[in-house]
C-alpha cells in the first residue's frame, strides 16, 4: 500500500536492536523471520522497515546495491490461489514504484497495468518474474516482508507456497523473503526451505520507543 504519513513521526531510532539485526540479516542475503504475539508490535516494527527505506539504509554497509523491502499483508489476499498471490505481489511493487529507479519504475508500472486483470496464472507469474528479474539486472535486491505468514502457510493450498518457494528459487541473488509470524516453525507445517531459520524476537518496546 501507499506509504502512510504516521512513519514520518517515528524516530529514526525507533527498534533499533531489531533493525539493526533485520538490516545484517538482509546484507547477507538471508531469509529471516519476525515473531511476536499479537499487540507486542511485531506489525509496526515490518510497516517501519519498509515504510523508512531511510532508516533501514543507515543501518546498511555504506557500500551496497540498492535494497528495497516491500511490504506483503497475507491477511489482505481476496483469494488464496497462486494468480491471485502474484498480482498482489505486483501490486504492492507498484505501489511502491517511486522507490525504485526510472528503469524500474517504467517496468512495473507498464507490467502491472497490462496484467493487473488477467485471471491466467502463467501471464500473472511472468509479469512478476519479468519485473524480479529486470531487478536482478539493475542489482537491486528485493526484500518481500510477508506479514502474518504463519496464517497463511497453514491455510493456503501447497500449490501456492510451492510457487513461493520456486520464486525464491529462480531468484536468489536479488530476492530474500521475510516472515512476519506469531508462532515459531515448530508448530508450522516443514518451511525451511522457504523462510529460513534466522529469527528476530519481538518483544516489549523500550521507553523511548513507547512513547511513540
Amino acid at each position: 500500500m501507499p506509504k502512510p504519513r504516521i512513519w514520518e513521526l517515528f524516530p529514526d531510532s525507533y527498534r533499533s536492536e531489531q533493525m539493526q539485526q533485520l538490516a545484517k540479516w538482509i546484507h547477507a542475503g538471508e531469509n529471516c523471520s519476525v515473531i511476536g504475539l499479537a499487540g507486542c508490535g511485531r506489525s509496526n516494527l515490518l510497516q517501519f522497515l519498509c515504510y523508512r527505506p531511510e532508516v533501514l539504509q543507515s543501518y546498511l554497509p555504506t557500500e551496497h546495491n540498492p535494497i528495497i523491502a516491500i511490504l506483503v499483508d497475507l491477511n489482505d489476499l481476496p483469494a488464496t490461489d497462486p494468480t491471485t498471490l502474484y498480482l498482489v505481489i505486483l501490486r504492492e511493487f507498484y505501489w511502491a514504484r517511486n522507490r525504485f529507479s526510472e528503469t524500474l519504475k517504467t517496468a512495473i508500472t507498464s507490467l502491472f497495468t497490462e496484467y493487473r486483470a488477467t485471471e491466467n496464472a502463467f501471464l500473472a507469474q511472468t509479469a512478476l518474474h519479468e519485473f524480479i528479474l529486470t531487478c536482478q539486472t539493475e542489482q537491486t535486491q528485493v526484500v518481500l516482508v510477508f506479514n502474518h505468514f504463519d496464517t497463511f502457510a497453514q491455510t493456503v493450498p501447497r500449490q501456492t507456497l510451492a510457487t513461493l518457494r520456486s520464486l525464491r528459487d529462480k531468484f536468489k541473488d536479488s530476492l530474500l523473503f521475510m516472515g512476519g509470524m506469531m508462532q515459531e516453525f515448530r508448530y508450522l507445517p516443514p518451511m525451511d526451505e522457504l523462510i529460513s531459520r534466522h529469527i528476530c524476537w519481538v518483544g516489549p518496546m523500550n521507553k523511548d520507543d513507547a512513547r511513540n
